[in-house]
């Protein structure tokens, strides 16, 4: 026996091809189920939508949401079926104590997540990270090739920097209360550390480590005096 839910729907379907003449099948169909999520309530979906990352927070998924589908943040909630009502931030800042059922059926129809993956963008975090997840992120990122490795054929950033500004300028106390001009013997020698990086990548930022090491052998670092043997 045919099911009447299909029997209605292929009527309907039928009626919109007859009041709109030159639409194909599977177009009349379409927008049939638009129209019937639209009456339920529900948000039709949003073409090239991307689903949500692991981890990842309703905010953060909501701006890419934006960001793909070319609108501002507002208009990527309606979207969304999010209601944001006059204040998306307030909205958002509701929906992070947890989303209803109602919600999460929106973004599933919007998205074509899963409700469990729609759950999980306000679900509060275990207080110990997962290191699976830890893991796979930093492999990710490795395989990139946003980072190296340590290990051979890499610079050693501390002992170099140190060993070029001693051998720049030596143990030396620089007073606060000169000019600049007076801080350095004329003329002025820069010192040019030429570090193992790909030209293309970001160099990273100098970890602390090295300007404490690089301060201890100068004897600018804490502890030292203008005493201190000039560094040979």
């Amino acid at each position: 026996m045919t099911n009447p839910r299909r029997r209605e729907q292929d009527r309907a379907v039928r009626a919109y091809k007859r009041a709109h003449p030159g639409i194909t099948l599977h177009q009349a169909r379409q927008a049939v189920a638009d129209r019937t999520r639209r009456q339920q309530n529900l948000p039709a979906r949003i073409p090239g939508v991307p689903l949500p990352r692991p981890t990842e927070r309703l905010d953060s998924y909501v701006q890419r949401v934006a960001a793909t589908a070319g609108v501002q943040r507002h208009r990527a909630m309606e979207l969304l079926g999010l209601a944001p009502g006059t204040s998306a931030t307030e909205r958002l800042d509701n929906l992070a104590h947890g989303l209803d059922d109602d919600t999460v059926r929106a973004l599933v129809a919007a998205t074509g997540m899963t409700p469990e993956q729609a759950r999980a963008l306000t679900t509060p975090r275990a207080t110990r990270p997962d290191l699976d997840a830890v893991r796979r992120i930093t492999e990710t990122t490795f395989a990139a090739g946003r980072y190296r490795r340590g290990g051979e054929g890499k610079t050693s950033t501390s002992r170099d920097l140190a060993r070029l500004l001693a051998e720049t300028y030596g143990s030396r106390v620089l007073p606060v209360d000169l000019p600049v001009h007076q801080l350095f013997p004329t003329p002025y020698r820069p010192v040019i550390a030429d570090l193992d990086w790909p030209s293309q990548a970001t160099r990273p930022s100098i970890a602390p480590e090295a300007f404490d090491e690089a301060a201890n052998v100068l004897g600018t670092g804490q502890g030292t005096s203008t005493d201190a043997p000039r560094h040979e």
